[in-house]
Parts: structure tokens; C-alpha cells; sequence
């Protein structure tokens, strides 16, 4: 009788033979999986450029012009301008891409366009890494195929809409896989790099503030010189950018940085609220709103304190779900901040069956449908639909069949209706989603 071979890895445990050609099988796969998703991303956004006219792109991508315009000038876009309204890392991006943008005599617009597609690559790539990492065993490439890369919300946001909230999500997938990672290795090194990644995450846009309370188990174990570090990481960046833009022009930056917030009346409870002629409504609301999400930011805290980390499919719905209340109950919305937890409820298709599924399929199918409404008919947004009309079909007068409908989807009335569907399907999204967080934390629990 043959017994098979033994052999050792790293860690000085024992493996059968072949386990080797496995995990090189794996990583074969995986590179394989990478390349198709990228190549049919890619191809998705590259088509969706040449197929539209130039004039398709919303006001974020002239506001990012504009801005790119007052630093050629010499001028401090935060005291000339009203469009920046974050701290200070976007900025530096509008540079750079002006300057290729010059240097190579191609239009600002496609440079921008394909930096974002760019970033949008490796918010792919780590996504791919991340359901590799926690759901091995899940169909990945059609899933991210699905999800992402052939996913109309993310084409127009990418392409049309051209905001830098996908740089957001990098951050935040970077946060999540050395989050994860941590938890498995208890190496505080990963710990930090979460920390950081965070903190990129906040200077970009202070909203990921609200997934502090994940790093909280690695705090209470940390040393009083890596808690202090930790805490350098994650608000040192904000900080120290903010202060300098800050004392360049003290009043503007707390009138359009420090008290800004988005646009309210056209989405959700505050549409609502307009709807219903309740707009003075809106101030308590506000202050309801704030208490509450402080409220469970404190319970978040002390839950990742006490159990250190919970599992890490519910870490990562954990972290989905918490982004995607501050559109749905927020005083502010804009189409963007889907891209603030999109790839995390793509993961989290991989991570849970059943119910959960079949929310996640419906949400997309909702978004989708009004996304495309939003992008062909809201003037913010680029309206591809007129656009395509005047002028690759030579219409020089749009017909007034469509002018008019469009003009009252324009109203904050003509909005919230047009958006009535996609907030239901938040709420679903959010309940459903609160569900099967609590029960897996509930099994983890009895597990250990």
C-alpha cells in the first residue's frame, strides 16, 4: 500500500501532496479572473465613451474644470469658487490630470474619465481579492462581471457623472482587506495600515468617520503607543489638511468645507418632507438624524470592543450597511454615494444566500432602471438622452415632447417621484440587510 507523500508549508504544519499545485491553481485562476473582469470593464466604459457626444457629462465634470482653471490662474479654488466642498485631496487630482491633459493635448473631460476608469480597476482587483479571501468557493468573475464592471449605476457614475467617490471606495476596500486581515492574524501592522486607510478614506470625504467603531477591537488590545499611532493614522491626515486650507481662507472653508452639506429635498425623507409641504420639518429631522447615527456609532463601538471582531462576511455587511444609512435617512443625497458601499454589497452576494440575494438582485435591477432616467433627462447629470438626440441625430431643436416632461423631472418634486422606487428598495435593502446581520453575528456567538 502507497501512502501519499507529506510535505510542510510555512507555518510548519503538515499537507498532503498537491496542496501546492492547488494554491498555484488558485492564484492561475485568480489572474485569469482579474484580466477577463478588467478587460470587459474596460471595454464597457471605452464603448460607452465613443458611443456618447462630448456634451454628455454632468456638472461635476465642468465644476472640475472650472477648478482645474482657477489653479492655472493662480487662485485658491476654495475662496474663488463654491464647488469644493471637502477636504483638501481632490484637489490635488484636478491637478495632475490638467496638467496631462495639457502636456498630451487631450481634453480634460478624457483624462478624467480615464483616470477614474483606472481607479475603478483596482477597486475590481481588490474586490475580486476580497470574496477570494472570504468566499473562496464563489463564482467571482461573473459575479463582479454582474456586479460591477457590466453595471450600468457604475458606467454612468464613471463616465458621465465623473465624481471621485470611486477613490473613495478604493480607500475603503484597502481598509476592509487589512481590517479583515487583522482580524485573522491579530498582526497590529494590518491593524494600522486599517487605520490609515481610513484616515485616506476621511480626507477624501469625512463620511467613512462612520466605520471608526470596526477598528475598536484592535484598539482595546493595542499597546498606549499604537493606540496613539492608530488614532494619528486615522484622523492625522484630515486634520492636518483641513487646518491648512483652513488658515488660507478661514471663512470660506467653514462656510463651504465645515458646514456643508449635500442636497436635500429630492430624495428620501427630506422629499418627503417637500412633498408634503414640510420643508420646515427638515431642521428637527436634521438634528434627529445626527443623534441617532451618533447614537450607533457608540453601539457599533462597544460591539466591535467587546467581541474584538465579529466574522468577516458580517464585518463587511457590517460596513455596507452603515454607508448606505447615510443616504437613505441623511438630509442630503446625490446619485454618487452608491459607489461609497456598491462594491461591499457586491461581496456580500458571495457571503449570503437565501432572502438576501433576492433583495440584493432587486435593488440592482431598481437602480439601474432609475439611474438610467437620472442620466438621460436630469440636466445635472448630463442628459445623454437630449444630447444624443441634438447631436448625433442633427435635431436642432429638441422636441418640446420631451422638453417638457423633463422639465418637471428637473424639480425637486419631479426627483423625489422619479426616485420613489430606489428609496423603497433601500429601506428593503437595510431591513432585510439588518436581518441577516444579526443573525450571523447571533451564530458566530453560539459557534464560539
Amino acid at each position: 500500500m502507497k501512502l501519499k507523500q507529506k510535505t510542510t508549508d510555512e507555518n510548519g504544519s503538515r499537507r498532503p501532496e498537491g496542496s501546492g499545485q492547488s494554491a498555484l491553481l488558485g492564484r492561475a485562476l485568480s489572474r485569469r479572473d482579474v484580466f477577463v473582469v478588467l478587460l470587459v470593464a474596460l471595454a464597457a466604459r471605452l464603448i460607452f465613451m465613443l458611443a456618447m457626444p462630448p456634451q454628455v457629462r454632468s456638472a461635476d465634470a465642468h465644476n472640475w474644470e472650472s477648478v482645474a482653471n482657477a489653479l492655472d490662474a493662480g487662485q485658491n479654488p476654495y475662496q474663488t469658487t463654491s464647488i469644493l466642498n471637502w477636504p483638501p485631496f481632490w484637489l490635488q487630482f484636478i491637478f495632475f490630470i490638467s496638467k496631462i491633459s495639457v502636456s498630451f493635448s487631450i481634453s480634460f473631460f478624457r483624462v478624467l474619465q480615464f483616470f477614474l476608469s483606472a481607479v475603478e480597476s483596482v477597486v475590481i482587483i481588490l474586490l475580486i481579492k476580497l470574496i477570494r479571501e472570504v468566499a473562496p468557493a464563489a463564482h467571482v468573475r461573473a459575479l463582479v462581471i454582474i456586479g460591477l464592471a457590466l453595471n450600468p449605476a457604475a458606467i454612468f457614475l464613471i463616465c458621465q457623472q465623473c465624481n471621485f467617490d470611486v477613490i473613495l471606495a478604493l480607500w475603503l476596500m484597502f481598509f476592509m482587506l487589512s481590517l479583515l486581515r487583522y482580524n485573522r492574524t491579530k498582526d497590529y501592522a494590518d491593524w494600522l495600515c486599517a487605520c490609515l486607510f481610513l484616515g485616506l478614506g476621511i480626507l477624501t470625504k469625512t463620511v467613512p468617520l462612520v466605520l471608526a467603531p470596526l477598528l475598536a477591537g484592535g484598539f482595546r488590545g493595542a499597546t498606549t503607543r499604537l493606540k496613539f499611532l492608530g488614532l494619528a493614522l486615522l484622523l492625522g491626515p484630515v486634520a492636518l489638511g483641513v487646518s491648512i486650507i483652513y488658515v488660507l481662507a478661514p471663512a470660506d472653508v467653514t462656510t463651504k468645507v465645515l458646514e456643508y452639506r449635500s442636497i436635500s429635498g429630492c430624495f428620501g425623507f427630506s422629499g418627503l418632507f417637500h412633498l408634503a409641504g414640510a420643508d420646515q420639518l427638515m431642521g428637527l429631522y436634521n438634528v434627529i438624524f445626527y443623534v441617532l447615527l451618533f447614537m450607533v456609532m457608540v453601539a457599533s463601538s462597544i460591539l466591535f470592543w467587546h467581541r474584538r471582531s465579529i466574522g468577516d462576511r458580517e464585518t463587511v455587511l457590517f460596513a455596507a450597511l452603515l454607508l448606505v444609512c447615510i443616504p437613505v435617512f441623511g438630509p442630503g443625497y446625490n446619485s454618487e454615494y452608491l459607489y461609497w458601499f456598491m462594491p461591499f454589497l457586491v461581496a456580500t452576494f458571495a457571503f449570503f444566500k437565501g432572502k438576501w440575494r433576492l433583495v440584493l438582485t432587486g435593488f440592482a435591477l431598481i437602480t439601474a432602471c432609475t439611474y438610467l432616467v437620472e442620466y438621460a433627462v436630469l440636466g445635472s447629470h448630463g442628459t445623454f438622452l437630449l444630447n444624443i438626440l441634438v447631436y448625433k441625430m442633427g435635431n436642432l431643436h429638441p422636441p418640446l415632447w420631451l422638453l417638457r416632461p423633463m422639465a418637471k423631472c428637473e424639480s425637486a418634486t419631479g426627483q423625489t417621484l422619479i426616485r420613489l422606487p430606489l428609496f423603497v428598495a433601500y429601506l428593503a435593502l437595510l431591513a432585510v440587510g439588518t436581518g441577516v446581520l444579526f443573525r450571523g453575528i447571533k451564530n458566530q456567538s453560539k459557534a464560539n
